[in-house]
């Protein structure tokens, strides 16, 4: 199987389905979402963790903002 450069994770804990619309209508194939019922930073960052294939991974916040 022939690994992608790089893929997107999404542990997604919200209660409606705005991320899961929004994901769904992109074509994009390095995005990886999971839709969880657990709540807590460290558990999604976790579960993050086990959903990647790559060997080096960054974890960023749905509430952080980085410059171009």
């Amino acid at each position: 199987m022939q690994k992608n450069f790089f893929e997107v994770i999404i542990v997604d804990q919200s209660s409606n389905d705005e991320t899961q619309k929004m994901i769904e209508s992109m074509n994009w194939n390095q995005v990886i979402y999971e839709k969880v019922s657990f709540k807590g930073l460290s558990k999604a960052r976790n579960e993050a963790i086990r959903l990647s294939s790559g060997d080096i991974f960054c974890l960023i916040d749905d509430d952080a903002y980085y410059e171009q």
